[in-house]
């Protein structure tokens, strides 16, 4: 029988996939922030480290942005609002539950999930009834984990995480996901990458797949000498899992470890992409989503 996979979202060229995937993601209209606001007062602990913090007036979520956008030269998405919600909760376990098993960040990789293609799902109301009507008449449709996710090397990389522990023993290849050799990444180079049969299964593998780069990033961080803050952490991790742990650490290397160094031109936006990730996940930190 023939496996058919989800991709919802056709990317011909697919350039780099945040450019693609940019013209569908939305910012959470000014009515959410209510909501996000009544969530934080009543389950946020701490402080935020943002001198502006979200319960400081209506107008904070435009401050949030202003103030990030000085920190990193681009205004962040707001994606705090797709889980702020009783409604979605269980979209929030996915992650909650990811990281007590990798010990990443689930902020972190809920907001690289949502950049990814979690928001084509959930956001886009055309592919989010698609999706629920083609899952309710055909249970052979498997999540693309290439398209929607960028695990353009899973089953390469598979080992590793295999030997690292970062998957459970009971994620196995034609339960929870199946190879898929069908693919050629932004440097036009074959890849293997991996199909998930639930979202859920496919959060469990970005989340080890993240872990992955970030385990490397320290491990060259440090062979350099280079004490990274939790914003640079965030930024590099990212830029190892959409560029590759190679080039990822030749730029690493070459900026001393400061996100600012590796800036954009005209013909490489992916630099600011980046930097748009560790915004949107500092505005989830700092309305404390994920806090047990």
């Amino acid at each position: 029988m023939k496996i058919k996979t989800i991709m919802l979202i056709p990317t011909p060229s697919r350039p780099f996939r945040y450019r693609n995937q940019m013209r569908y993601l939305v910012a959470v209209k000014p009515l959410l922030l209510g909501l996000l606001l009544l969530f934080h007062a009543l389950f946020a602990a701490g402080k935020s480290d943002l001198k502006i913090c979200p319960e400081s007036g209506s107008d904070a979520s435009k401050k949030l942005r202003d103030e990030l956008k000085g920190l990193y030269g681009i205004h962040p998405c707001m994606w705090s609002g797709y889980v702020d919600q009783e409604s979605e909760k269980e979209r929030f376990d996915w992650f909650l539950g990811s990281e007590v098993s990798t010990n990443l960040n689930a902020a972190y990789t809920y907001t690289i999930a949502t950049g990814e293609g979690l928001a084509l799902y959930f956001i886009d109301p055309v592919n989010k009834k698609k999706w629920l009507i083609e899952t309710a008449q055909n249970t052979n449709y498997w999540i693309d984990g290439f398209e929607l996710l960028g695990l353009d090397n899973f089953i390469t990389d598979l080992p590793r995480m295999r030997n690292l522990k970062l998957l459970p023993d009971s994620f196995v290849e034609g339960n929870q996901f199946i190879r898929d050799s069908s693919h050629t990444n932004e440097m036009t180079n074959h890849v293997i990458s991996a199909d998930f049969k639930t979202f859920p299964d496919a959060i469990v593998a970005l989340t080890a797949d993240l872990k992955l780069r970030n385990l490397k990033l320290k491990d060259d961080a440090k062979t350099n000498g280079f004490t990274l803050a939790a914003d640079q952490e965030a930024f590099w991790t990212y830029a190892y899992f959409c560029m590759g742990e190679g080039r990822g650490k030749r730029i690493l290397t070459q900026s001393h470890g400061n996100l600012h160094e590796f800036k954009a031109t005209a013909g490489n936006r992916v630099p600011d992409a980046i930097r748009q990730r560790v915004g949107a996940w500092r505005i989830v930190e700092a309305y404390s989503l994920f806090k047990k």
